[in-house]
């Protein structure tokens, strides 16, 4: 969402004026600034509807910036024999790494074997992964590896039975980067998008049809109404809560699901390929993938209570994946190793009764209410462009909108790679180059914060004027992804970037201390406690 980056924190002021003057109703309403959300509002202006976005704390602060980074058909859906969830997955890969190439990048991956008929199934299973992608992008056809090969590619494998492996591209990406160049591309294509907005009612005309919705903005401290023709509810997996607004007694539709994640140093894996760990207690699959210097380590699946707004891995899951990565990698790390821990709520479609969460499929769905409220469950992150098309076209047909043009969607270009940018910030895309004109002006603004992390003081000035950061600990789990990549890091610049932002935003001493105290409160949420000296 880039602003005039000579107008200081000018760009939330602008969208709740914008939303609280409109005479007229909005076309959609759309609740949540996850990736369905965003998505969502990318494709209904450009498909030239009049949206506005709502998102109830910084964006991407639920289940979009908690993911596992990939960008994927999904090995283990083709062994479950979902075989149009995976066409459909890679479609849709393909589809990204053409748009967003600054962001989505491909990654090969390897598969080891510790048996020769475990090989060859692999071998053939990826095959048709291969077939299936069609040959679009990341298509390096999977190619066999013997053991010597294997080694050089991932030298602290336990090769212990080991036969060999197989190697298989996917993609990965930093999600909360690719969120932001979402809702910035929304925004300048008209999409009135907000934060720290909380729909807390749903508004209806005497007929009980959904017209419009009650915000509360939480940094203003004002309450106001938006009128629309079509509300749409993208609040993953806090959706059946948004439900509830419209009726009491709305039936769940939502099975949350936890998946947990830990953070160590590169040292125990360091190799530029993932690696796949195919045994697991519970049936799935974890992966070591590289990911900004360090390893990230992942993931589980646990079914939770939806309620939790800022869900934290459970000690069992740290335990789990730290015994799954033991039998695979050498050296083991221990908690102690641990840099940083997160966990996200997955927003499964509600399956039938006594599945276990790691059964229930990511394919998305659906819900009309009898007041017209449209519902998004289920999906994930590589398949968001496509929830949104077919979310927006339900849309169009619920609330008989004229003249809507056909998606684009696919061919939209979101985050070309700019040559000669600096490497830091080189996922900014377009946007780079206004980010080091900051530091041409200010060269103090060019400097890392701290050498462990990929942050200057560019990032989050940046992060005040054209992403809408209003809190420390926001702009370092988001904006930037220090939080996620060395949380005692974090915690050691929090000062610096409150400093930072209060000049941008006008705040004094107190809030710096404020915010100081906050984030780093909230930098203990990313350290397991066995973890802690």
């Amino acid at each position: 969402m880039a602003g005039n980056p000579s107008v200081v924190s000018g760009l939330r002021e602008a969208a709740v004026a914008a939303l609280r003057n409109r005479a007229a109703r909005f076309d959609l309403v759309v609740i949540g600034g996850g990736a369905n959300g965003a998505g969502i509002a990318l494709e209904a202006a450009s498909r030239g509807l009049s949206v506005a976005l709502l998102e109830r704390g910084a964006f991407g602060c639920g289940t979009s910036s908690r993911s596992s980074k990939l960008i994927h058909g999904g090995v283990r859906y083709l062994a479950q024999g979902r075989i149009g969830l995976v066409r459909q997955a890679l479609r849709e890969r393909a589809v990204l790494l053409r748009a967003a190439p600054a962001i989505v990048r491909p990654l090969p991956f390897l598969l080891p074997a510790y048996g020769r008929l475990g090989c060859m199934a692999y071998y053939l299973g990826l095959k048709v992964y291969d077939w299936l992608g069609g040959g679009a992008a990341a298509s390096t056809p999977s190619v066999y590896l013997g053991r010597a090969a294997l080694n050089r590619r991932a030298p602290g494998l336990n090769t212990d039975s080991l036969v060999g492996a197989v190697c298989y591209e996917d993609a990965m990406f930093d999600d909360s980067r690719l969120l932001l160049a979402i809702l910035a591309r929304a925004h300048a294509l008209g999409a009135t998008i907000l934060n720290h907005a909380e729909v807390v009612g749903l508004d209806k005309n005497p007929g009980g049809r959904v017209t419009g919705v009650s915000v509360s903005d939480s940094i203003g401290g004002t309450h106001f109404a938006i009128g629309a023709r079509q509300v749409i509810n993208a609040t993953g997996a806090w959706s059946d809560g948004v439900r509830a607004l419209e009726s009491a007694t709305a039936q769940a539709r939502v099975m949350p699901s936890q998946g947990a994640h830990i953070v160590v140093p590169r040292q125990f894996h360091d190799s530029d390929h993932a690696l796949v760990f195919p045994r697991t207690p519970d049936g799935r699959i974890m992966f070591a993938i590289p990911w900004y210097g360090r390893v990230l380590l992942g993931t589980t699946d646990v079914a939770t209570d939806a309620g939790r707004t800022d869900p934290r891995p459970f000690e069992s899951e740290i335990d789990d994946i730290l015994d799954v990565t033991g039998r695979y990698l050498r050296p083991t790390p221990t908690r102690s190793d641990i840099l940083s821990s997160f966990a996200g709520l997955r927003p499964l479609a509600a399956p039938a009764k006594g599945a276990a969460s790691a059964q229930v499929s990511r394919e998305h769905a659906f819900d009309i209410s009898p007041g017209g409220l449209l519902t998004v469950s289920g999906g994930k992150w590589t398949t968001y462009r496509l929830i949104a098309e077919q979310a927006v076209d339900l849309a169009v047909r619920s609330a008989d909108l004229p003249g809507v043009r056909a998606s684009s969607s696919r061919i939209m270009e979101l985050a070309p790679v700019i040559a000669s940018v600096d490497p830091a910030y080189t996922a900014y895309s377009s946007e780079a180059s206004a980010i080091m004109a900051l530091v041409t002006d200010r060269p103090d603004l060019g400097t890392p914060l701290l050498a462990a992390l990929p942050c200057t003081g560019a990032h989050f000035v940046w992060a005040v004027r054209a992403e809408m950061a209003m809190h420390v600990a926001d702009a370092l789990a988001y904006n930037t992804r220090a939080l996620y990549i060395d949380a005692a890091a974090a915690r050691a610049i929090a000062p610096q970037v409150a400093t930072v932002m209060a000049r941008e935003l006008g705040e004094d001493e107190q809030w710096v201390r404020r915010q100081t105290r906050a984030a780093q409160a909230y930098a203990e949420r990313f350290i397991p406690t066995r973890a802690r000296g």
